[in-house]
């Protein structure tokens, strides 16, 4: 997600709306985020509450190295048996 300064965003405004048609932009003022903007169609899932499911590769090599590699917390072993066949 890209971030930008409320200065950056309205002196290109045209330049971030076309980005935002790809991936969510983040206005900043004062350092504080004020607002983000977002395609149509991301908006339209978000208010109809639908999530994007990623597969392996959506990520990158070591995203999926510290993914296999994160400790499971002890309250979630309760469902291994989900695991098995």
């Amino acid at each position: 997600m890209l971030t930008v300064t409320a200065e950056e965003f309205d002196r290109d405004t045209a330049k971030y709306r076309d980005i935002a048609k790809r991936e969510p932009v983040t206005v900043t003022s004062d350092g504080h985020e004020q607002s983000v903007l977002v395609s149509v169609e991301q908006f339209r899932d978000m208010r109809l509450g639908r999530r994007r499911v990623l597969g392996p590769d959506d990520f990158t090599e070591d995203e999926l190295l510290a993914i296999e590699n994160a400790p499971i917390p002890e309250e979630l072993k309760a469902f291994d048996h989900e695991l098995e066949d």
